[in-house]
């Protein structure tokens, strides 16, 4: 039946239908409705990584990391090389603006879900990486170094690599300017080769980055080539995850006031996310749980206030 208004008469004096305008608005109206209570109901069924959500504790970080000017760039070989208790202790702990660089994306490993290798491997594992350093509260860069599976020698990886990788290393280097490198396989010289290598080029590019000599290869902009760490030498840290670390501990089984869980464990939560590895199998290995400790590079004495300087006069 329709619904007319005949108060209301158009130009050849017969009434106006105004049935199908109200039936559409009132379409319009259920159809929002539904499309709320989804978006509600998906929103409850699936809760935002630690950190990445809307709520108090992301704002309350919001306002601790305004506080803090230390950047630091952590450095290793592949996705699941890192160690996410150190990276959530830095970014969440300690409010510092926090960068992982994975030299390669990992398409030379194992996948222990399916039969995906090479290329769409490396993309499958870009991806869990992403995921993981969204839970530790960092950003997240890589190189061109391809993951060509086992090496024996740093020799062999270089050679593989080029001069590629150390190029795209001192570049974000530059662009990220940090003023903490974390070489995450310095002092490394057995293993693979991959992590030797990244061990030996981190300082490598630290030390060019401050050259203002070296100049990018391609390089389209005069910010790509503006020296880094020349003014200011960049503090370069190694990380000790042995049996017996030498070194300053980091405090990773204390627990954050606002998620109510250890850095370690938030860290761990993230470093799930690595399921082609069959990262979730080994939550629990000791490994995992050792104590880590940072030292310098350069053997001189640590300070744990170098990581997380406040606002304040330019030193």
């Amino acid at each position: 039946m329709n619904i007319c208004n005949p108060a209301r008469p158009n130009e050849l004096g017969q009434p106006v239908c105004v049935a199908q305008p109200i039936l559409a608005v009132r379409l319009l109206v259920v159809c929002l409705q539904l499309l709320l209570i989804f978006a509600a109901g998906t929103k409850a069924q699936f809760p935002p990584a630690p950190g990445t959500g809307p709520g108090l504790p992301e704002t309350v970080e919001a306002i601790e990391n305004a506080r803090v000017t230390t950047r630091i760039l952590y450095i290793t070989a592949h996705p699941d090389d890192e160690s996410a208790s150190v990276l959530t202790y830095l970014a969440r702990g300690l409010h510092a603006e926090v960068a992982l660089l994975s030299l390669t994306r990992g398409e030379g490993g194992q996948n222990d879900l399916g039969p995906e290798q090479a290329p769409q491997l490396g993309l499958i594992r870009s991806q869990e990486l992403l995921a993981a350093t969204r839970g530790y509260g960092v950003k997240l860069f890589f190189t061109r170094a391809k993951d060509f599976g086992y090496s024996k020698t740093p020799e062999e990886t270089e050679k593989v690599w080029g001069d590629e990788v150390l190029q795209d290393m001192v570049e974000i280097i530059r662009t990220f300017r940090p003023t903490v490198v974390i070489n995450g396989w310095g002092g490394v010289h057995t293993g693979h080769g991959h992590h030797q290598a990244a061990g030996i080029l981190t300082p490598k590019a630290v030390q060019l980055a401050a050259d203002s000599n070296y100049k990018l290869r391609g390089s389209s902009s005069v910010q790509e080539d503006a020296t880094w760490g020349d003014r200011r030498p960049i503090l370069l840290l190694d990380v000790d995850r042995g049996e017996k670390p030498q070194g300053y501990p980091l405090p990773l089984d204390d627990i954050s006031s606002l998620y109510g869980k250890s850095w370690r464990e938030i860290g761990l939560d993230a470093f799930a996310n690595h399921r082609t590895q069959g990262i979730t199998g080994f939550l629990n290995s000791p490994f995992l749980r050792r104590p880590i400790t940072v030292k310098r590079e350069d053997g001189g004495d640590f300070d744990l206030a170098s990581l997380n300087e406040p606002l304040g006069p330019a030193r």
